[in-house]
Order: structure tokens, then sequence, then C-alpha cells
């Protein structure tokens, strides 16, 4: 998307941003507007119009929360309708958007609504470690804290293919909870609404996959949570290493990861 342009409302806190604008550009923009919310979404690489697909989410914070509505052009008939959220059908990392559709449509704008006063977010825990020294962390805080873990962890896709965290973190029953507590001391987890989330990284790291190579496909030795092109890798490759993780995390923990990318061909 080429579409550029935000329109910024300081009164309502609303803004309306063109599909094209660079997702972090549009954080900053936010913080310096003094308009927030998004500072724990942080440097996710993408532009705006793909952050409603994926509802993409970091550090404790979802697009979700701040979403009113987005455009969304059907290249077949040649008109424009509005979705707002109950449409979108939001859930974590997924949408109505994301599901497939008889034919192409594209996202030409969205419209959040930000907060006028910050109420900062620190209930991610490494977040909340990063932060430790500082008694009441503002908005810019938790930028500069998200950015730095950011790219402490994760490779930088212009200089390493990657996509990304690969697989979502898998939400398990209390009872599956208590017996991967029996086997590992205070194992890392989070609330959520139908159960106990585990960090998927965890588990990959668990069976040894921070750092693996197969081939020219590999895992990052920062995040086991993370593929990587390490020169010349196929998708069929790619592929392979992800149901071969997938298969040693059932095996071990008897938990399915599902993909958090969007495979839209495993065979090239």
């Amino acid at each position: 998307m080429r579409n550029r342009g935000v329109e910024i409302d300081r009164e309502s806190g609303l803004i309306r941003i063109a599909a094209g604008e660079n997702w972090h550009d549009l954080v900053q923009t936010c913080l310096k507007n003094s308009l927030y919310g998004l500072e724990n979404m942080a440097l996710i690489p993408g532009s705006t119009g793909a952050a409603p697909v994926q509802n993409i989410g970091a550090y404790g914070v979802e697009l979700e929360s701040f979403f009113v509505e987005l455009d969304l052009f059907d290249c077949e008939a040649g008109n424009t309708r509005v979705m707002n959220r109950e449409d979108c059908k939001f859930s974590y990392r997924d949408s109505a958007l994301k599901q497939p559709r008889p034919h192409p449509q594209v996202v030409c704008s969205l419209t959040l609504q930000l907060q006028r006063d910050p109420t900062p977010n620190l209930s991610y825990p490494t977040l909340a470690k990063e932060l430790e020294s500082i008694a009441a962390p503002t908005p810019q805080n938790i930028f500069d804290a998200v950015s730095q873990i950011r790219r402490r962890r994760l490779p930088d896709p212009t200089k390493i293919g990657n996509a990304g965290s690969f697989f979502k973190n898998p939400v398990i029953s209390h009872e599956e909870f208590e017996q991967l507590s029996s086997r590992f001391n205070s194992p890392p987890s989070f609330p959520a609404k139908e159960g106990i989330k585990v960090p998927a990284g965890w588990l990959l790291e668990q069976c040894g996959f921070k750092g693996y190579t197969k081939g020219a496909a590999g895992v990052s030795d920062r995040h086991a949570l993370v593929l990587i092109n390490r020169g010349g890798a196929t998708g069929k490759e790619l592929h392979q290493l992800a149901m071969e993780m997938q298969a040693r995390v059932q095996s071990e923990f008897g938990i399915h990861l599902e993909p958090e990318v969007r495979i839209i061909a495993a065979t090239a």
C-alpha cells in the first residue's frame, strides 16, 4: 500500500491512519502528539493496514483495545464498506479479515481511539523488569524499553529473513498447567480468558530449539519462537522445520502450537 496520511483529533483522541503508514512510525507520531496506548507495540514491523488483520499485540497490549473502525475496499465490487470492532471479530492474533475471502479486499484506512491521559500497562513481566529502576514510567519510557527489548531479542527482518513470532502462545487449562508445574519450577505464564497462557518460546527452548539449524532454515539463537532463513531456504524447508517443532512440543508437553503466521504455500 502506498497511501499515506494521519489525521489527528487531539481533543477526542481519535486518529485516522492510511493503511500504507509504517506502524512503528505511527506509534512515534502518537507519542509526539500526546496520545497514548500504543507504546507497548513499538517496533512491530509492517504497515498499519496489516495491524487489524492480525490483531497485532505485544507486551500486554492488543490493537483491539483501541480499534474503532476500518475502511475495506472490495476489489471485485469496486466499493468500500466500514467494518467496526464487532464486524472484525477480533481474537488472539486473529480476526475476520484473516479468514479466507471469496475475492480480494484491501484495508484502506483505520480509526483508533487513543488515551489523552496515559495509563501505563506494565502487566508483562519482562517489560516490568526492564523498567523496575523507574518509579513512575512514562509512555516514552515504555516505548524506549519495548524497543530495546525487541532489538535485543529479535533479529532484524531487513538483515535476517524472518516473520517474527512464528507460533501463538498456547492457552492451556489450569489442570494442564499444574502438570507442567510439577515438572518445572515456576514455568512462565500469563492469565488468559480461557485458562493460562504459556510462552511458546519457552516451550520450544525446553525442547532445544533455540539456535537450532536444519539446512538453510533455522531458529534464532536470540529467541526460540523466531524461525529464520539463513540464506536460500525454501518455503517447504521452513514449513518442515515448523512441523518438526510442533511435533516435538506435542510429544514433550502434550501442547499443540498453532502458527501465528499465515502460511500461503508450504511447497515453494
